[in-house]
């Protein structure tokens, strides 16, 4: 109380109201969940079942061994770009050698795994398996971005990223559906396009409007 005045609950400059970065966030999370149900819906009937199997085990391959690839580092750049900002610079370009890095070890672990167990990757083409382990060190770079732009209150431009990635594979399954080109490797392909550029989104965002790419 100042004044005789309630405090204001305006946030410092630069960092959103709580309420309205929480809704945005949520808001994002079903916009993904509903667009990701409908790619699942257009796969399924262009390809049928196992088709739409294929497409979601190559997924989840990329997916699965990106995350368990990250080690942890995605809550210790959210923790240190919020706690010490002027290390952001520092950690934006740890965070692309250490995508590099760690996906480089997952590929290194699949491949003689996938190898060895060649029932892992299912029906699955081997060239799609090898596109799905080449996807990882950019999406481990992309979920690093993500963290680390968060501790910086930018939430506007990772959930655009959030968003978009769901939302071109699904436009993109759509069309290639109408037009009845949609293929495994098409699909899954797209999907690698979409994280892609939201990979690159972040990282423009990084240079341009962030911190920027510093000393490692």
């Amino acid at each position: 109380m100042v004044d005789g005045k309630p405090p204001k609950t305006s946030s410092p400059k630069g960092e959103p109201r709580f309420a309205a970065a929480a809704v945005t966030t949520y808001a994002s999370r079903l916009v993904v969940a509903a667009l990701s149900f409908g790619s699942i819906l257009i796969i399924a009937r262009a390809l049928g079942p196992e088709g739409r199997g294929d497409v979601a085990l190559l997924t989840a391959i990329a997916t699965l061994s990106s995350q368990l690839a990250v080690l942890g580092i995605d809550e210790a750049n959210v923790n240190f770009a919020g706690t010490h900002p002027e290390r952001r610079s520092a950690l934006a370009t740890n965070s692309a050698l250490l995508g590099a890095l760690f996906g480089g070890l997952a590929i290194a672990t699949l491949m003689p795994l996938f190898a060895v167990f060649p029932g892992l990757g299912g029906e699955t083409d081997r060239t799609l398996q090898l596109l799905a382990f080449a996807s990882i060190p950019g999406l481990v770079f992309q979920t690093l971005l993500t963290f680390l732009i968060r501790g910086d209150y930018g939430f506007g431009v990772t959930n655009l990223a959030w968003v978009a990635s769901p939302l071109i594979t699904f436009a993109g399954n759509g069309v290639l559906a109408i037009l009845d080109e949609l293929t495994v490797g098409r699909s899954f392909g797209l999907w690698i396009a979409a994280h892609g550029g939201a990979a690159a989104l972040l990282a423009w965002h990084v240079a341009m409007r962030g911190a920027g790419f510093g000393r490692p």
